[in-house]
């Protein structure tokens, strides 16, 4: 028939402002434009008359905003605006009136201001990343609403020092939880979360200010564990043994904590291990490795000095 139902312009280096005329194209579903020098924000017409636009990823270029009107777009699913200089620009409330929305990611866009607690009326959304930016408050509790939940990031931001909310304990179907580079203190593995939390496959806590230990449960609650990255806390305690029952663990970024003793033997059953980062705890034995493990790091050329 004619009707124009994509745009793909990926990194094709487009360059001014998106013409308004695209407003004209009722059809439209998905709108793909990265990498290039887009400025400004998406015209007011286009929030009107596009309400089939199901996909929009604009990431890698120059806008400065996300307007309020983005609430029009009722049939929108993905939203991605990774990589903009919205420097200034706060998250409008309006998102929360997307009801089929499921994917929204804007990193690394000098956002500011707080999470709106609407967010938590977007029943949909599975992935909700927003790293990098200078978010500040407290996670508003509405997100535990958020039941289809599989991956959040907020790392590197500016919340408040506080725990992570145990609304979050809610999101029991996550797989990703990426809160690092932040002020969040309390413990960092608690049961109540490691409990209700039993799908997780990454678990990033990086440089914060986060205490306690690694627990023995671990494996019996996180068994799909693959990552677990706690660099630059104040974890303490031994590493547990138990560890060695994460069959399907690659990456252990533990560096510059505050862990003790000597590493279990226990740990060479990691057979899918990559990656251990264990250095610059003070008061841990990384001179005497259990050859269970020398053997493992060897076969699978894990480096456990590695920086």
């Amino acid at each position: 028939s004619g009707r124009v139902i994509g745009i793909d312009l990926d990194v094709n280096n487009v360059q001014g402002k998106l013409p308004s005329e695209l407003a004209l194209l009722t059809d439209l579903k998905t709108l793909k434009m990265n990498s290039g020098a887009l400025t400004g924000t998406i015209p007011s017409e286009m929030y009107q008359s596009l309400s089939n636009l199901e996909l929009i990823n604009l990431q890698g270029h120059k806008f400065t905003e996300i307007s309020p009107e983005i609430a029009k777009l009722q049939s929108l699913t993905q939203f991605t605006m990774d990589y903009n200089s919205l420097d200034g620009t706060t998250l409008p409330s309006e998102i929360g009136l997307l009801s089929k929305l499921e994917v929204f990611t804007c990193n690394v866009c000098m956002l500011q201001g707080t999470i709106p607690s609407e967010v938590g009326a977007c029943s949909n959304l599975k992935n909700l990343s927003l790293g990098s930016n200078f978010l500040t408050g407290t996670l508003p509790t509405e997100i535990g609403n958020l039941e289809n939940m599989k991956g959040l990031s907020l790392v590197d931001n500016s919340f408040d020092a506080s725990p992570v909310p145990s609304a979050l304990y809610h999101l029991t179907k996550l797989t990703s939880l990426a809160l690092g580079g932040n002020n969040f203190n309390g413990p960092a593995l608690p049961l109540e979360m490691l409990s209700s939390l039993t799908n997780l496959v990454s678990i990033v806590l990086y440089d914060s200010s986060f205490t306690g230990t690694i627990p023995t449960e671990l494996a019996i609650l996180a068994p799909t564990l693959e990552a677990l990255s706690l660099s630059s806390n104040m974890i303490s305690g031994t590493i547990p043994s138990e560890m060695g029952l994460l069959t399907h663990l690659k990456q252990v970024l533990c560096r510059r904590c505050k862990l003790v003793g000597s590493l279990p033997s226990e740990l060479g059953r990691l057979s899918e291990l990559e990656v251990m980062q264990l250095v610059e705890n003070t008061d841990l034995d990384l001179f005497n490795i259990p050859p269970e493990l020398a053997l493992l790091m060897r076969e699978n050329g894990v480096d456990f000095l590695n920086y």
